[in-house]
């Protein structure tokens, strides 16, 4: 029924019934409409709502959903985009949070004129997006092994990855089909991730542990955002110094393949690592907003003004959120 009435909607209102990763990577138009519904009020929904009411000045959006996880309310930046925006909080008053509210399938209201509404309970709005969570994925720059092992009768194992401290390191990939194999490793913020169809719950329930050790929700940071990356990416390097070059030997975390397909690639197959650089799940994705700068001088990452000045960061995309970006309600 959900999905059905999901299919109604976008074909009713194209355009303006959008998943959360779908405004999180910028493939929307955020001036489609002013009066914005989002299902939902995890970190996911709360990046959207930022990139939003950035790249729509004459946006207004309501949150509809439970209630903010705990962790965000440790959180600087939540906080500054509530008082910037919730008039609750002494902000404009362009966001507005309906808690604690069970959803259910999104439904379309039609108006006098012809037109099509969207409604989350009894909030309607122009353009709805759902951040109702979603069963996470392969990062989609291997999914082009995924499905040439697949189609090719082959399969796909997963490991955890660990130094000899005990750190996360990511986790490594293996296709294979036939005498072919390619081993590939995730790291950042897609490797707190574990795609279901490749892991298995004992995994994911060790993650979950290494991930609230990482980053406890009192710090007001996530296991997938930048603290934590960094950390890793710290520990990675300096496990791949150790090794001297070698192939990546970090001890794993699940039951290794068998023999002639471990962690060693076959000749010509290469280990890519994919790329998973995370940042606050919260501001950072807002920062690439959906009106991309264009290249050119003092816009490429790096740059910096004229005269000398401090140099620009790059603006990073948002990480993968657990519970956020999904998609209909079921």
């Amino acid at each position: 029924m959900a999905t059905a009435k999901w299919e109604q909607a976008t074909a009713e209102a194209p355009g303006r019934v959008l998943l959360g990763d779908e405004v999180g990577d910028g493939a929307y138009d955020p001036t489609v409409a002013d009066n914005w519904v989002i299902a939902g009020i995890g970190g996911g929904a709360i990046a959207n709502t930022e990139i939003i009411l950035e790249g729509n000045p004459n946006a207004r959006v309501t949150m509809v959903g439970t209630a903010a996880p705990w962790v965000l309310h440790n959180d600087s930046q939540y906080l500054a985009m509530r008082r910037q925006y919730d008039a609750e909080l002494g902000g404009n008053g362009r966001l507005v949070t309906v808690p604690n509210q069970r959803l259910g399938a999104v439904e379309t209201v039609r108006t006098p004129d012809g037109g099509v509404r969207l409604k989350a309970r009894d909030v309607e709005g122009d353009a709805y997006v759902a951040c109702l969570g979603r069963v996470a994925r392969l990062p989609q720059a291997a999914d082009t092994l995924d499905a040439w092992a697949r189609q090719q009768g082959g399969q796909v194992k997963g490991e955890l990855l660990f130094d000899r401290s005990e750190q996360y390191l990511g986790y490594r990939l293996h296709f294979q089909a036939g005498d072919r194999q390619h081993t590939v490793d995730v790291t950042g913020a897609a490797s707190r991730m574990l795609p279901g169809n490749v892991f298995s719950e004992k995994d994911m329930a060790r993650l979950a542990v290494v991930d609230r050790r990482t980053a406890p929700p009192e710090s007001g940071n996530v296991a997938a955002g930048f603290m934590a990356t960094a950390l890793q990416g710290s520990h990675l390097a300096k496990h791949r110094a150790e090794q001297s070059g070698n192939a990546p030997t970090a001890r794993t975390g699940t039951t290794p393949p068998a023999a002639g397909t471990g962690s060693t690639p076959v000749a010509g197959a290469g280990s890519t690592p994919v790329a998973g650089a995370g940042t606050n799940p919260i501001a950072g994705a807002a920062r690439l907003q959906s009106g991309r700068r264009p290249s050119g001088p003092g816009n490429a990452p790096g740059t910096g003004p004229a005269g000398g000045g401090p140099a620009t960061p790059p603006r990073l995309p948002k990480p993968p959120q657990p519970g956020g970006g999904g998609g209909p309600a079921r």
